[in-house]
């Protein structure tokens, strides 16, 4: 199907814009999806919307795309923010591509006494979450979302709350932090 795959490109996007892909990205559109030259993907940076691109160089090592034309606008991004105390690694990166396909825009680690953090691999996260949003097109609930969810540091428990007492994180409006057992 042309333009059903959607990649992640964290630069800005305009007409006539060359950029290059990923590694990853790379991998996937020549074995995963076996593109070749010539053929349209779908290009969204959470910022400036949805493009379509063409593929202009398809080689081993790297891609250079095209962007023609703008499909859809950004669309605001809701201001929802996730703060979670992370899990083991499964269950950890099942809430993050939840928390993604949900809508949060931010999403925050919180460390407690008991958070095993030599497991926790912030790139990772950031990786999880792009990738459910390069696949969001395919949820039809979730059409054209053109961002993906951010994690904006990590916050120690005492900060977090601290902040959840004082309406959330920098003055948000907050809900309450739940304790098992207290």
């Amino acid at each position: 199907m042309p333009g059903s795959i959607r990649l992640f490109l964290p630069t800005p996007l305009y007409e006539g814009a060359e950029l290059s892909a990923t590694p990853a990205q790379v991998h996937y559109l020549a074995h995963v999806m076996r593109c070749a030259i010539g053929e349209t993907v779908r290009l969204f940076n959470g910022t400036d919307g949805e493009w379509e691109a063409r593929i202009l160089t398809l080689r081993r090592d790297r891609a250079l795309l095209q962007a023609e034309r703008q499909v859809r606008r950004q669309q605001p991004e809701p201001d929802l923010w996730l703060l979670f105390a992370p899990l083991k690694r499964d269950s950890t990166d099942l809430v993050i591509e939840k928390a993604t396909e949900l809508g949060v825009s931010a999403i925050l680690p919180v460390l407690t006494e008991r958070t095993n953090t030599a497991r926790m691999n912030p790139a990772r996260l950031q990786t999880i979450a792009t990738e459910t949003g390069e696949t969001l097109r395919h949820y039809r609930r979730m059409a054209g979302r053109t961002f993906t969810g951010r994690r904006r540091g990590t916050v120690r428990r005492p900060a977090a709350a601290a902040g959840a007492r004082a309406g959330g994180p920098a003055g948000r409006a907050g809900g309450r932090i739940h304790r098992r057992g207290a």
